[in-house]
């Protein structure tokens, strides 16, 4: 498996077919509610016969990921900027015929690692609820539930759920108080992820979540 960065003209074409590939899936998975699939999608660039990548899906605050399988176009995944920290996860898809070789792990690990360069804290995603085998992808690595977006409740009512995945924060502390410190850090980390969530119902996972290192 080869995963890339798209950058020539025939990467961007095999991910815009593969979008529109996701596109596809989506109209037949949600059959009973079209009208919402072609709202969300209408307008999107991999629908234009000479594609291109939109400024928000480029380097620095975004990019596009296809992965091939002796040589084939196999699967795609993009990064779109939130805001200074937060990024999302979107138009994950992977060809059928392609399936079960682990490209949607792959695409997913690639992407996390490549928006942690980018500086992001924290990946986000929107998904279906019938599209159970993806939920279960993201929770495998590490995704929990959040609130979603209002733009999102507005755009897909209750159909659509949001994971958030908040990536390492790295702490820079000099080493000797690090070495006076650490311990106590380590502890307030055990202590938020583990015993708070314990006592408060209802809290978003992703509140406590932070690792030191």
């Amino acid at each position: 498996m080869n995963i890339v960065e798209a950058r020539s003209q025939t990467e961007v074409d095999d991910a815009a077919a593969l979008m529109r590939g996701l596109y596809e899936a989506n109209k037949s998975l949600y059959d009973d509610d079209l009208q919402t699939i072609e709202d969300y999608y209408r307008g999107s660039w991999f629908f234009d016969a000479s594609p291109q990548i939109p400024t928000e899906y480029c380097p620095p605050q975004g990019d596009v990921l296809v992965a091939y399988l002796d040589g084939k176009a196999a699967g795609t995944v993009a990064i779109y900027r939130m805001d200074e920290k937060h990024c999302e996860l979107k138009s994950m898809f992977v060809e059928p015929q392609c399936r079960s070789n682990g490209v949607a792990s792959a695409l997913c690990k690639n992407l996390i690692e490549l928006a942690g360069a980018q500086g992001y804290t924290t990946v986000r995603l929107t998904t279906g609820e019938r599209q159970l085998p993806a939920r279960r992808l993201y929770e495998r690595l590490g995704f929990k539930p959040c609130s979603p977006g209002l733009s999102y409740l507005i755009a897909y009512r209750y159909e659509f759920y949001e994971f958030s995945y908040l990536l390492k924060v790295r702490l820079h502390f000099p080493t000797l108080f690090h070495a006076i410190f650490g311990k106590a850090l380590i502890y307030v980390f055990v202590l938020c992820v583990v015993k708070i969530p314990e006592h408060i119902e209802g809290m978003p996972h992703s509140i406590f979540q932070i690792y030191v290192r």
